[in-house]
């Protein structure tokens, strides 16, 4: 299988974290999972610009580096969470269904969804 399609088969922030061997604390994760991969998801589509034709280790491994940058700014940094969360509401559609839903997490995002549309690409 494919970097792509191994990915793509990934459900939650906790199997990212696994699959790209990146350490994490699980009850951090639980409370900001949203805010991580929308970060993860703007270097990502960074990353699959710049590096479009190399080996797929290659990728994973900017990936992996990726999410651990976002990781430790967002666990380590209240005020860089807060401006991503600030971020985040600002792009969200207006008439979101989001606002008001019952699935909000700590963060500020969906707990209904683990991963934000386009990560899966």
């Amino acid at each position: 299988m494919s970097l792509i399609e191994e990915m793509q088969e990934l459900e939650s922030a906790e199997e990212f974290f696994e699959y790209l061997g990146v350490p994490y604390d699980p009850n951090k994760v639980r409370l900001m999972r949203t805010s991580l991969l929308w970060k993860f998801r703007s270097l990502k589509d960074q990353i699959d610009a710049k590096f479009i034709d190399a080996e797929d280790s290659v990728i994973k491994q900017k990936y992996a580096d990726a999410l651990n940058i976002t990781y430790v700014q967002l666990t380590t940094n209240p005020e860089a969470l807060q401006r991503l969360r600030e971020e985040r509401k600002e792009a969200m559609p207006e008439g979101s269904s989001c606002s008001g839903c019952s699935h909000e997490m700590p963060d500020g995002g969906c707990g209904d969804v683990s991963v934000p549309a386009g990560l899966e690409s």
